[in-house]
């Protein structure tokens, strides 16, 4: 795409199951061919370099929120981080004594990402080819937290029956946006049914004219609309911020 407008909404859910929207801010099983068809754009993408929506640090939104997510009741948050890549939200949550599960599609994301580990924190991964017939794992700790990466299908992840119902939050910073509006259902069902009672979403999406030649996406614009189509039923929404980044992230 040629540009977007982010606008930053988080959302925090206040009773029950709650959701936390961020950047607009606001606090499925298939055939091997299609499966293929969702992935094949983000492995040409990550094989060309074209990964400018990484950052080389935390996210400045999950810094400024990261307290909306952390139940001070837990004394190790389990927080799911779907469409991870390489980033370095997942460390810096490990780092606060979280234990962090990415998941991610794309083998060359998930290599780098056990470099950065390495190189960066000074962290030993180690490679678990045995605990899933859907994924394979890379673990790692940091400080008192850890770093579990499943590289695989998000879709596949509902059956994991290890995870279903395990984590205390979810950190969705470029996953839904990411998604073909026709996945976006059964990506929120995964997301509801992997969260314990009570907790909670940081959700961070844009919202952006059509591009050039009429292009929708990826990243694709998420309204209002969209976030309580797929979580009012089973979340209160709080939107926490908006802001238009345009003049600072001009291309993704």
């Amino acid at each position: 795409p040629d540009s977007w407008v982010p606008a930053i909404g988080n959302a925090i859910g206040i009773t029950g199951l709650g959701i936390v929207a961020a950047l607009g801010y606001y606090l499925f099983s298939m055939s091997g061919n299609e499966k293929e068809d969702r992935l094949a754009r983000w492995k040409h993408g990550w094989s060309i370099g074209r990964t400018g929506f990484h950052k080389d640090e935390p996210n400045p939104h999950l810094v400024a929120n990261v307290d909306l997510i952390l139940d001070p009741i837990v004394e190790k948050s389990k927080i799911l981080v779907p469409l991870c890549g390489k980033t370095h939200d997942m460390p810096y949550l490990a780092a606060k004594g979280c234990d962090i599960v990415g998941v991610e599609g794309v083998q060359q994301a998930c290599e780098q990402f056990e470099n950065i580990l390495r190189r960066a924190y000074g962290s030993e991964v180690r490679l678990d080819l045995g605990k899933s017939n859907f994924f394979t794992e890379r673990n790692a700790q940091i400080g008192t937290g850890s770093v579990t990466v499943l590289q695989g299908d998000f879709f596949d992840f509902s059956k994991e029956q290890r995870f279903k119902g395990k984590f205390d939050a979810v950190y969705d910073r470029a996953s839904l946006v990411a998604l073909r509006p026709q996945d976006r259902k059964a990506y929120a069902q995964i997301i509801t049914e992997s969260l314990k009672p009570g907790g909670k979403i940081l959700l961070v999406v844009v919202e952006h004219d059509p591009f050039t030649g009429g292009k929708l996406g990826p990243p694709f614009s998420i309204t209002d609309s969209v976030i309580d189509q797929l979580y009012s039923d089973a979340f209160d929404i709080k939107y926490i911020s908006r802001e238009d980044r345009m003049p600072i992230e001009t291309h993704w």
